[in-house]
């Protein structure tokens, strides 16, 4: 999974502070399956010690800061944030989210509150399939202490969602063609907002609440390999057909952590043949349950990814899944579902 470390140091240590707090980040490891663009501008939050340990406090007590610069600017040389530690030793409390507030995706939900944020997301369609939804990469970092005579430790920046990529194939069996395969991702997993979780010390992806979240993700490739969008039905014989020797991908997005299942409705183009009319079939109620290799129920998390493939048949779909870490790219195939 794609992590940036965070360093707070101070430029001396007193036991009553004359030192300021100070920054270093920089990528620890990035994505094998799609870079991560480490030009996110990051935003720094700090609790002082009464308030962080107080389970009524959402947001940040002692200050903010959205340094100029992006994550990787920072990887030599510490950004100041100029503010001193407190005095008398006592501890100061530092979580982090990016991209920060008002760049790349993320926004305040209530001006002057740190509490929580919305996911607003930017269409890219080559990527992500024809619905705006899903596409922002929110991170988050974990609640770290310090103080002046003990420093700050790494402040370890995370994915805050879960990312599920979808493909599709025909079984050697199947006669029909098929194309336009896509995806309904229910709103409860449309990662809408970034919230302080006070419990765990982190921001968390939070879901929608309800069917007006709701978005489709598909696959719209025509053969020449351009993306079709919103055209695809007056432009069917355009539209690259599903292959039962390939895969093809249908596409992927970032939700909220699913835990041990998803339902979400598939729908496709299909007709006897290449040559014939297409037309769309819908399925509701597609339930994908997580496995690992040894056909145990897994919980998927912030940070998680999961590929499910599905096989078009003559008369069903079957559903294959492949647990896909974000830090390796490594598969693991996993029998999911078989309708």
């Amino acid at each position: 999974m794609a992590a940036f470390a965070v360093a707070f140091t101070a430029c001396q240590k007193h036991v009553e502070s004359e030192s300021t707090i100070g920054v270093l980040s920089g990528v620890v490891e990035t994505r094998a399956d799609g870079d991560v663009d480490v030009a996110l501008q990051p935003m720094f939050l700090f609790w002082t010690e009464g308030n962080f340990n107080d389970a009524t406090k959402t947001a940040p007590d002692f200050f903010v800061r959205t340094p100029d610069g992006m994550i990787d600017d920072y990887k030599t040389e510490r950004y100041n944030t100029g503010v001193y530690y407190p005095l008398y030793d006592k501890l100061v409390y530092a979580a982090g989210i990016a991209p920060a507030p008002g760049t790349a995706g993320i926004d305040f939900a209530t001006s002057g509150d740190y509490s929580s944020f919305t996911i607003s997301n930017t269409p890219d369609p080559s990527a992500y399939g024809d619905d705006e939804r899903g596409v922002v990469d929110p991170l988050a970092a974990a609640t770290i202490s310090g103080k002046d005579s003990d420093e700050l430790g790494r402040l370890l920046f995370k994915h805050a969602t879960t990312k599920i990529a979808f493909e599709a194939m025909l079984t050697p069996t199947m006669t029909k063609a098929v194309t336009n395969v896509r995806v309904e991702i229910p709103g409860s997993l449309n990662a809408s907002t970034l919230t302080w979780d006070a419990t765990d010390g982190i921001y968390k992806v939070a879901g929608g609440t309800d069917d007006t979240d709701d978005y489709w993700m598909g696959n719209f490739w025509s053969n020449d390999g351009t993306y079709l969008a919103d055209d695809y039905r007056a432009n069917e014989t355009r539209v690259r057909l599903i292959s039962p020797i390939a895969r093809e991908r249908v596409g992927y997005t970032l939700i909220a952590p699913p835990g041990n299942s998803m339902t979400v409705t598939v729908k496709y183009m299909q007709a006897d043949n290449a040559d014939a009319a297409f037309s769309e079939r819908v399925i509701e109620g597609v339930v994908i349950n997580f496995k690992d290799a040894s056909n145990n129920a897994i919980s998927l998390g912030a940070g998680d990814a999961y590929t499910v493939r599905f096989y078009f048949d003559n008369y069903d779909i079957e559903l294959v899944g492949q647990k896909r870490p974000w830090e390796d790219g490594g598969f693991i195939s996993v029998p999911i579902q078989i309708r």
